[in-house]
């Protein structure tokens, strides 16, 4: 009810019980009567109905209702609102590290689906789409495992890496490559993988300039995370399709707290497959891909 209806409303029902009382009142209750009826229908007009809440209000003020998949694995389906209605789910993972072990896989001149991978490495708890890739199935970007690097850098300016340092999971530019990737020596234990994606969403909990590429393009997305609290978040939206700028400012707006955020690829590539749920891959068409993260249970 806005608030012109709300004002007539009232006003028809104070009119209403004014004059059953004046009819059985004495003159003095009738002008008592008459002063707090004018002081009541003079107040309508400062009257304000609350105001509805936003989107965004909706999302912050919802509580998420986290499913155990693992120790320190547990996944949740969020609706993603525009004006104020439902669109579809978003399917979003939190993973504790120390509860985990991050691995990447690629096979060159070979890809699957992510169901196809899952039955390959059926003790993995999640599984989700990595690198762009060529229609020749070639990795666009860094696939490092230990020493070998299985595909190059892009050296995109906008460009990042999912990077696992002694099990450790890190989410940096490309450009702090050699600062932060020790290769395994012969007298070092130290080992590392990595993936590249881009652009970055998210930096230092602040959105990110999508300069080197369309924000307006819409299509499925696949986002790997950190939060504040060192947690890695994996969000795919498919089937929803959405712009780099929708899903970044979702990010900021969701209340998971995101440090950092890394695009990567999408389109038919977005899936993800979650130990013990119903859903293996999100919608069709869906792409067969050449690199996965697999995450297991330490």
């Amino acid at each position: 009810m806005n608030k012109p209806q709300f004002e007539q409303w009232i006003e028809k029902r104070m009119v209403k019980w004014a004059a059953i009382f004046l009819s059985r009142s004495c003159p003095s209750i009738r002008f008592r009567i008459i002063i707090a009826l004018l002081s009541v229908l003079g107040g309508l007009s400062s009257f304000v109905p609350p105001k509805a809440a936003s989107a965004t209000d909706q999302l912050q003020s919802t509580r998420y209702n986290w499913r155990f998949v693992a120790r320190g694995v547990e996944y949740v389906e969020v609706p993603f609102v525009i004006a104020g209605r439902p669109r579809a789910n978003l399917i979003v993972a939190r993973i504790a590290p120390s509860a985990v072990l991050f691995r990447i896989y690629y096979q060159i001149g070979q890809r699957k689906t992510i169901h196809d991978w899952g039955v390959e490495k059926p003790s993995a708890v999640v599984l989700v789409n990595a690198n762009y890739f060529t229609t020749a199935g070639r990795p666009i970007g860094l696939v490092r495992i230990g020493s070998n690097i299985m595909n190059p850098a892009t050296n995109r300016p906008d460009s990042g890496q999912f990077l696992v340092q002694d099990e450790v999971p890190e989410i940096i530019p490309l450009t702090t490559n050699t600062q932060k990737q020790k290769p395994a020596t012969k007298n070092s234990i130290s080992y590392s993988e990595s993936f590249e994606g881009f652009p970055f969403l998210i930096t230092q909990g602040k959105l990110s300039s999508f300069a080197a590429a369309d924000p307006e393009v819409r299509a499925r997305r696949t986002v790997i995370a950190k939060d504040t609290a060192g947690r890695v978040v994996i969000v795919v939206t498919s089937p929803l399709e959405l712009s780099l700028q929708e899903i970044a400012n979702w990010l900021q707006d969701s209340g998971l707290e995101i440090y950092t955020a890394l695009n990567l690829d999408g389109g038919s590539s977005s899936q993800i497959q979650i130990a013990g749920t119903d859903f293996l891959q999100i919608a069709t068409p869906v792409g067969r891909v050449p690199v996965v993260l697999a995450v297991f249970a330490r």
